[in-house]
């Protein structure tokens, strides 16, 4: 995993979420103990004070936060 970019701005679904923090990951095989990369990237967007917002992969995933409510 790798941090991509910090305190950035997303709009997602028409809605702007501030200071938004991107990870993102490639996932692997292992396979008779040999760590095999499988190339499909995924990328991860936090958003301070709410949580994930926003999941997409290199394979054209694309799963926005659905509702939130902050207390």
């Amino acid at each position: 995993m790798n941090v991509i970019e910090i305190a950035a701005s997303k709009e997602i679904e028409g809605k702007v979420f501030n200071d938004v923090m991107l990870i993102e990951g490639e996932s692997v095989f292992s396979m008779n103990g040999n760590i095999i990369p499988s190339g499909m990237k995924t990328q991860y967007y936090y958003a301070k004070n709410i949580g994930a917002v926003l999941t997409t992969s290199s394979l054209g995933d694309y799963m926005p936060i659905v509702e939130y409510q902050i207390n």
